[in-house]
């Protein structure tokens, strides 16, 4: 619950919540997961 609500911190660092609102990477992290999601599905058509 504590990641939830963004009140627990690890070494001065705060949670990022379940949105991952704190972490900057995430949004590249999806981005990069949906290109290799898109690069299977074109494989599997082959």
């Amino acid at each position: 619950m504590a990641l939830i609500a963004q009140t627990e911190r690890f070494m001065g660092i705060l949670a990022p919540g379940l949105q991952m609102d704190g972490c900057a990477m995430h949004p590249k992290l999806l981005w990069a997961d949906d290109k290799v999601q898109s690069m299977k599905i074109q494989a599997h058509r082959a």
